[in-house]
C-alpha cells in the first residue's frame, strides 16, 4: 500500500521518569516504516519504567476504538462483582437468563467469559445489527431464545454474545446499568478518564482507515465484547495495575492477586481440565518473540489492538493501531514483544515424556470455529491427521510434511516451534484433539476426501462453464441458439467462482473488511448462493437429453451447493 503525501514524524514521548531509551524509539520507528500503518501508539513497561512513543497521525491524545481488548476490561468487572459478594463465577446463570438459553446444560458466568458455555460464535447477523447504547440485558433479550451448540464446558469457540450475556448477568445481579458500573467499578478506581464504551464517542477518537478508504463505522449491539474507546494512557494504567497484581497506581487495591490469576486462568473447558494454558476469563495466553505473553488483541471497524505482559517479570507492552493492517500490526507487535523481553533469561524445553494417554490415530477436522458462516470452510480444509507414537505424535494437514508434537504431561503435546504445550485430547475417548483454541473431531478420511473432492470438482467446472459461455455467445450471433441448458450450466458453472471471490473480496473469509453488513454485497452473495443451488436444479432437470457429461457436469454442481446448504454457507441463515 502506498504511504500518504503527508509525512509521518515520530513523537516520542516519556510517560515516566526519564527519557526515552533512544534504540527503542529506533526499531520501532523502523518497524512502524515498514508496517505502511497510519497511525500507533505504544507503550512499553520494563522495569517499574513506562515510556511510550506516538506515531504517524497518533498523539498522546489520541483515543483509539480497541475492539475485543473490551473483553479483557468487562472481566475485570466481572472479578470485581465477585470480590463484592454480588456474582459467582462457577453457578449456573439465574432466571431470566437461564430461561432464554436453549440446549443441553447450563452454562456460568465463568463459561460465558471463557468461551465455553457452549454459545454459537460471533456470526454476520451480529455484526450486521446497529446499537444506539444499548444495555446488555435488552440486547440479551432481543436475542431470545439463545440456542447452544453443544453442551456447555466442553469446546472453545469465541463469542461475542457470550461476553454481552455476562455483562447482562452483571447488570442484574448489581442492579446497575453497566455503563454506570464500568465508570464506578472500573474507570474512576483506575484512573481512566478517556475510557468509554458508548458507541457515540467522537472526541478526539483517530480515524478509521480499512486500506486506503475510511473504515465504517459500527455500533456495535454487543458493547461489552469491542466498544470500548480508550486511549494509550488509560490503557498503560490499566496494564502496570496487572503488573502489579491488583495494585493501581496510587497504592490502592483494585483486585486480588488470587483474583487476578484466576483472571488468567482458564478452568471450564475441556482442554483447560486437561492442563494446557487455555483461554482465561477475558485472557487469553499468545506467543511472541519467544515468550508466551497474556493479554488481550482487538480488531474492529479501521482499527487494532494488543496490550500483553508477563507476569511474573513485570514486563509488559501495549500498541495501538488505527489502520486494519493485520500484517502491519504484527510487524509492530513483535518489535515491541522483542525489546520488552530481551534481557530476560533464555526459556528451555519441556522434557518430553513417553505418551501416556490413550490417542486415537485417524484424521481430525475443525470442529468449534468461531465463525458460522466460516466453519464449513475450516471444517474441511483445517483437517489433521494425527498418528501416536511411542513419546509423541505426527501432525500433518492436508498440505505440507508431518510435524512431531511431543508429549509434555498427561494428554498434553508441544508444538516443535513452540515451548508450551497448546494440544491435548479431551476427556471424551480421544474423540476430540484441542489445538491451540480449537477443538477437532474425529472423521471418516473418505467424508472428508468427498468433499473436499466435490468441493475442488465445483469449483474446477469455472473455467469450462466459462469457455461453454463463449461458445454459447458465439453460436447466438450466428444464428445458432443454444439450449437452456447450456445457458444455465454456463452460468451455473461460474457462480461458485463468483460466491469464493466475493467472500474474499469483501473480507468474509477473515481478512479485514466489511464484517458483512447488509448492503448492496451480502445481498450478492446471498443471491449467488440461492441462485447457484437453483440453477444447478434446473440444469439437472433440462440435461436429461444433453449427454453424459451434461449430466455429470449438473450433478456436480448441485452437490456442491447441496455441500455449502449442508454446512451452513448460505448467508440468509445467519441473517434469521
Amino acid at each position: 500500500m502506498k504511504r500518504p503525501l503527508l509525512p509521518f514524524l515520530l513523537t516520542a514521548v516519556a510517560l515516566s521518569a526519564g527519557p526515552t531509551t533512544s534504540s527503542l524509539a529506533g526499531e520501532l520507528e523502523s518497524a512502524f516504516a515498514e508496517s505502511g500503518l497510519r497511525g500507533a501508539a505504544v507503550v512499553m513497561v520494563r522495569d517499574e519504567r513506562t515510556e511510550s512513543l506516538f506515531f504517524g497521525e497518533a498523539l498522546p491524545a489520541s483515543r483509539f476504538r480497541v475492539g475485543s481488548l473490551s473483553k479483557l476490561v468487562t472481566a475485570l468487572l466481572a472479578m470485581r462483582a465477585v470480590e463484592a459478594g454480588v456474582a459467582e463465577l462457577d453457578a449456573p446463570l439465574a432466571p431470566p437468563f437461564s430461561g432464554w438459553i436453549e440446549g443441553p446444560g447450563e452454562p456460568s458466568l465463568a463459561m460465558l467469559l471463557e468461551h465455553s458455555a457452549g454459545l454459537p460464535g460471533s456470526s454476520y447477523a451480529e455484526y450486521a445489527a446497529q446499537g444506539d447504547d444499548l444495555r446488555p440485558v435488552d440486547y440479551v433479550r432481543s436475542q431470545a431464545p439463545i440456542p447452544l451448540r453443544w453442551a456447555p464446558g466442553h469446546h472453545y469457540s469465541y463469542s461475542n454474545l457470550g461476553i454481552t450475556l455476562a455483562a447482562a448477568v452483571l447488570e442484574e445481579a448489581w442492579g446497575v446499568p453497566f455503563d454506570l458500573l464500568m465508570e464506578r467499578e472500573v474507570f474512576q478506581p483506575l484512573g481512566l478518564k478517556d475510557s468509554t464504551f458508548s458507541v457515540h464517542a467522537e472526541e478526539r477518537v483517530l480515524p478509521s482507515w480499512n486500506g486506503p478508504q475510511p473504515a465504517a463505522r459500527w455500533k456495535m449491539p454487543v458493547r461489552p465484547a469491542g466498544s470500548l474507546v480508550s486511549s494509550a494512557g488509560d490503557l498503560q494504567r490499566l496494564l502496570e495495575m496487572l503488573l502489579a497484581r491488583g495494585l493501581t497506581s496510587g497504592g490502592e487495591r483494585f483486585l486480588s492477586r488470587e483474583s487476578l490469576e484466576r483472571l488468567e486462568r482458564g478452568e471450564t473447558s475441556a482442554a483447560a481440565r486437561a492442563g494446557v494454558d487455555a483461554y482465561g476469563l477475558g485472557n487469553f495466553a499468545f506467543w511472541e518473540a519467544g515468550r508466551l505473553w497474556r493479554g488481550h488483541w482487538g480488531r474492529t471497524e479501521g482499527f487494532l489492538s494488543c496490550l500483553a505482559y508477563l507476569p511474573e517479570e513485570g514486563r509488559g507492552f501495549l500498541v495501538l493501531a488505527n489502520e486494519a493492517d493485520r500484517k502491519g500490526m504484527a510487524r509492530l507487535r513483535e518489535a515491541a514483544a522483542d525489546w520488552a523481553s530481551r534481557d530476560l533469561p533464555q526459556l528451555t524445553l519441556p522434557p518430553s515424556r513417553a505418551l501416556r494417554s490413550r490417542v486415537d490415530q485417524g484424521w481430525y477436522r475443525n470442529y468449534s470455529h468461531d465463525m458460522p458462516l466460516r466453519a464449513w470452510l475450516a471444517s474441511l480444509l483445517d483437517v489433521r491427521r494425527i498418528t501416536p507414537s511411542q513419546d509423541h505424535l505426527l501432525v500433518r494437514g492436508w498440505f505440507g510434511p508431518a510435524q512431531p508434537w511431543e508429549s509434555v504431561g498427561p494428554n498434553q503435546f508441544r508444538a516443535p516451534s513452540l515451548l508450551v504445550a497448546t494440544g491435548c485430547f479431551h476427556e471424551q475417548g480421544g474423540e476430540i484433539f484441542w489445538i491451540d483454541g480449537e477443538s477437532y473431531r474425529r472423521s471418516s478420511f473418505a467424508w472428508l476426501l468427498g468433499e473436499l473432492i466435490l468441493f475442488l470438482l465445483g469449483l474446477a467446472l469455472s473455467l469450462p462453464a466459462f469457455l461453454l459461455l463463449l461458445v454459447a455467445g458465439v453460436r447466438q450471433i450466428r444464428g445458432q441458439p443454444p439450449s437452456a441448458a447450456t445457458w444455465l450450466l454456463g452460468v451455473g458453472g461460474l457462480l461458485p467462482l463468483a460466491l469464493l471471490a466475493g467472500f474474499a473480496r469483501w473480507g468474509l473469509l477473515g481478512e479485514a473488511g466489511t464484517l458483512g453488513r447488509p448492503g448492496w454485497e451480502a445481498l450478492s452473495l446471498l443471491g449467488l448462493s440461492l441462485g447457484g443451488a437453483i440453477l444447478s436444479l434446473l440444469v439437472a432437470l433440462l440435461a436429461r437429453r444433453k449427454g453424459w457429461g451434461y449430466r455429470t457436469m449438473a450433478g456436480i454442481l448441485l452437490g456442491f451447493f447441496g455441500l455449502l446448504a449442508l454446512r451452513g454457507w448460505v448467508p440468509l441463515l445467519t441473517w434469521l
